[in-house]
Formats: C-alpha cells, structure tokens, sequence
C-alpha cells in the first residue's frame, strides 16, 4: 500500500514539474514578438502557405485540405503543393502537428505554438 502511495507522489510532483516547465516555455514563447511578425509575414507572403495552415482543423487529411484550397481557388492547389507546404508548416515552422493516419490521408491540428501567439487569429482577421 505504501508503494502505492509512494507511486502516487511521485506522479504528482512529475506532473507538477511538467506543467511549471509548460508555463515557462509559454512565457517565453510570448517573448518572442519578433517571433509572430516573423511567421505573419511568411505567412502572409505565400498564398498557398496560408490557405493551407488555415485549412488545417484536426480533422481534415491532406486530400481534404486540398479540396478546400481548390474549393477557394487557391493558386497553385496541387498534391504536390499541399503535401511540400504540410510539411513546411510541421518541421520549419512548428506550427501543426500531426493527430492522425486515416483511411482518407493523414490529419493534422495546429499546434500549441499557434495557440500561444494567436497566429491563425491574426491571419483569419
């Protein structure tokens, strides 16, 4: 039973220590104004860059996204240019992640980073 207990404190204090390292990093993140004009920008240069991240909901695979980018418009909507700005959107700029593999492609939310510096916010106004 003390094991248990022990067990139990020790997971506490863990997901005590996470969650202080949680809102520190956020802190920091909020620092970095630079930061959000730099990704608005990028944003904001590249069309198809844009309609893609917006297009990302948690929901929606790849063929999904590229429906509604086609659906817009949106110059340039291709496989190949929905799948090269995913992966810009995941690995350069952190600001999606993948959520799922599905029968229809793989699903992808926008990240924390997102939440934090209100960039789909401010693309969207």
């Amino acid at each position: 039973m003390t094991e248990s207990i022990d067990l139990f404190n020790e997971i506490r204090q863990l997901r005590s220590r996470v969650e202080d390292i949680g809102g520190m990093t956020e802190v920091l993140v909020r620092a970095q104004r630079d930061l959000v004009q730099e990704l608005v920008f990028r944003l904001g240069d590249d069309l198809a860059l844009k309609a893609t991240f917006l297009a990302v909901d948690g929901q929606r695979s790849q063929g999904e996204i590229l429906e509604v980018l086609k659906k817009n418009k949106t110059h340039g909507a291709s496989h190949a240019t929905v799948s090269r700005k995913i992966e810009i959107l995941e690995k350069d700029l952190h600001l999606i992640e993948l959520v799922d593999r599905t029968a229809k492609g793989k699903v992808y939310k926008r990240s924390r980073l997102d939440e934090i510096l209100g960039i789909s916010r401010r693309l969207e106004k």
